[in-house]
Formats: structure tokens, C-alpha cells, sequence
């Protein structure tokens, strides 16, 4: 009588090849998510130096308003507060820069735009302007 011996489990040449194909597979795997997990911060630090942008301008406004008479001279006052950004409104975007130019809207002659440009290159304006009533 012979035995016939039936064999149970895998062979070593089926454990090498399975892992040789999960290795494969766990490269392309890896190579694919690597990029966004590289650069996954990039959208935060975006947002953080827009968030301080809106806060430089938010700044710049709230000095707008706290000018009890509004005057061409305290526009003028504001647009050299402006000028000099660093000093004035660096605490809120230490990256941006301001400017402050006089211009003319419709029929009101006091005006000036203020323009605040952060390390990314966006820009927030905004026009503030005398009316007498």
C-alpha cells in the first residue's frame, strides 16, 4: 500500500511570490500618497496668511472708525499709518506690506485706497473716503 500524502498550506515559492507582489503594490501605494502627505500643509499655511491679511485690513478699518470727525486730515493721518505698515499694523501680518494712495471717487474728493499685500502675493483693498452730509 502506497500513502498518498496530501500536502496542506502553501509552498515557499507562493509565500515569496505573494510577498514580492504586496511589496509591489505597497510602493505604488506609497508613491501615490506620498505627494499629498508632503504638501499637506500647504493649503493651511494659505489659509493662516490670508487669515492674517483680513486681520491687517480689519485693523486698518477699525482705526477708520474709531476717527471721531472723519476729516481729509485724518484720512491723510490714516493713509501715513498705512505707509508705514510694519510699525502700525505688523503685528497683525508681520509677511504683508501696505500702501495708501489719495484718489478720487465720483463727486467725493477725499478718498484713499489702501492696498495690503501678503508674502503670497494676494491683495486685500478697500476705499475709505470723507462724507460730509
Amino acid at each position: 500500500m502506497t500513502s498518498q500524502r496530501h500536502a496542506r498550506g502553501f509552498t515557499l515559492v507562493e509565500v515569496i511570490a505573494t510577498l514580492i507582489l504586496a511589496g509591489l503594490f505597497a510602493m505604488m501605494l506609497a508613491s501615490y500618497l506620498s505627494k499629498d502627505i508632503v504638501f499637506a500643509h500647504v493649503p493651511f499655511q494659505r489659509l493662516q496668511k490670508a487669515a492674517e491679511l483680513s486681520n491687517a485690513m480689519e485693523a486698518v478699518i477699525r482705526d477708520d472708525e474709531t476717527m471721531t470727525t472723519k476729516t481729509a486730515a485724518d484720512l491723510t493721518a490714516l493713509a501715513a499709518k498705512v505707509n508705514n505698515f510694519n510699525a502700525n499694523y505688523g503685528a497683525y501680518c508681520a509677511t504683508c506690506t501696505g500702501s495708501a494712495a489719495t484718489t478720487t471717487v465720483g463727486l467725493l474728493p477725499d478718498a484713499i485706497l489702501v492696498t495690503i499685500t501678503n508674502s503670497q502675493g494676494e491683495t486685500a483693498s478697500h476705499v475709505f473716503t470723507v462724507q460730509n452730509y
